[in-house]
C-alpha cells in the first residue's frame, strides 16, 4: 500500500488535498513500522530462533545500536498511531480547519517530529551498549541494557508516550465516533455499516494501546523491584502487541474505503481488473465531509 501511495503522491505532487495529508502519514508510518518490524526481528527474535547466533553474540555495533533504536522505533509507531487518529478527528470533526491549516508541509514536519524526536530522546543510549544474556529457565537468549537506571529512564520515557497517545486515542475516537455516526446514519445503509467497522478499528488499536500501557508499567515495577526476568517476559508480550497494533490501519483502510480499495487493486492489477476499475488519478481526491468519510 505505502509503494503505490507513494505513487500518488509524486503523480500529484504540488497538491494539497486532504487525502494526500492521510497518505503522507500513512506512508512515513509504514516506514516507523518497518524499522520496527526490522528491529524486533533482527535484534530480539533472531536470538530467541538462534538464527546466525555466533555473529550476533559477537557483533559489537548491534550491542551499540539497541538501546536506541528499539525504543526510538517504538516511540515512533505508537506517535505515528496517535497521528493518525488526530487527523482523522480534524477531517471528520473540523474540516474547515483540516483542509486550511493541515497541509502537505505540515504533515511533514509531523513525521520529522515523529522520528526525530524519539531518537533524540534516546541517544543517550549510544553511550550504554546492551550486552547479550542468557535466560536459562526458558533457554533463550536476548539484547539487555546492563544499567538498571538506564532501563528504568527508557521505560519512563515510553510510558509518558504512551499515556498521552492513549488519552488522545480514547478522547478524539469518541468525538469521531459520534460524529461520524451522525454523518452515516443519513446515507444509505451500506455507508451505514462502516460504522461498525470504525467501531472495531477503534477498539483494537486502543485496546492494543492500553495493553502496551500496562506492559510499560510492569516493566517499569520489574526494574525498580530489580525482578530482571520479569523484564525478560515483558518483551514477549511487546512483540505480540506492536505488530497487531501497526497492521490495524492497512487492513481498516483496505476495507473502510471502497475509493482506497479500487485505487490499490486498480495500481498492482490493472491489466487484470474490468474497466470500470480503473480509477482516475484523482479519485481519491477529497472534497467534502462525506468523501472524507469514504475516504479514512
Amino acid at each position: 500500500m505505502a509503494i503505490c501511495f507513494t505513487y500518488k503522491l509524486i503523480a500529484e505532487r504540488g497538491k494539497d488535498t486532504s487525502t494526500n495529508t492521510f497518505l503522507i502519514h500513512f506512508n512515513f508510518n509504514a516506514i516507523a513500522d518497518l524499522l520496527l518490524a526490522f528491529t524486533i526481528i533482527f535484534f530480539c527474535k533472531f536470538l530467541h530462533w538462534r538464527f546466525f547466533l555466533d555473529f550476533i553474540l559477537e557483533c559489537q555495533w548491534m550491542k551499540i545500536a539497541f538501546g536506541p533504536l528499539l525504543n526510538s522505533t517504538i516511540a515512533a509507531s505508537v506517535i505515528g498511531c496517535t497521528y493518525t487518529v488526530v487527523n482523522r478527528y480534524y477531517a471528520i470533526c473540523k474540516p474547515l480547519i483540516f483542509r486550511k491549516k493541515w497541509t502537505n508541509t505540515v504533515s511533514l514536519c509531523l513525521c520529522f517530529f515523529q522520528f526525530f524526536v524519539p531518537l533524540l530522546l534516546f541517544l543517550y543510549n549510544f553511550w550504554f551498549s546492551a550486552k547479550n544474556i542468557y535466560v536459562k529457565s526458558n533457554d533463550f537468549y536476548a539484547f539487555s541494557i546492563p544499567f538498571n537506571n538506564v532501563r528504568l529512564i527508557n521505560n519512563c520515557i515510553l510510558f509518558v508516550i504512551v499515556s498521552i497517545s492513549i488519552y488522545i486515542t480514547i478522547y478524539q475516537n469518541l468525538i469521531i465516533f459520534k460524529r461520524f455516526s451522525d454523518i452515516v446514519n443519513n446515507l444509505s445503509s451500506k455507508e451505514r455499516k462502516k460504522k461498525h467497522l470504525m467501531m472495531f478499528y477503534m477498539v483494537a488499536t486502543t485496546l492494543c494501546l492500553v495493553i502496551l500501557f500496562f506492559e510499560q508499567i510492569a516493566r517499569l515495577i520489574f526494574g525498580i523491584v530489580k525482578y530482571e526476568h520479569g523484564t525478560y517476559y515483558t518483551t514477549f508480550l511487546l512483540y505480540w502487541i506492536l505488530p497487531t497494533l501497526n497492521i490495524m490501519q492497512p487492513i481498516s483502510t483496505l476495507i473502510m474505503s471502497k475509493q482506497i480499495r479500487l485505487y490499490f487493486l486498480s495500481f498492482y492489477f490493472k491489466p487484470f481488473l474490468p474497466k470500470h476499475f480503473n480509477l482516475t488519478e484523482n479519485t481519491t481526491t477529497i472534497k467534502t465531509v462525506k468523501a472524507v468519510l469514504k475516504e479514512i
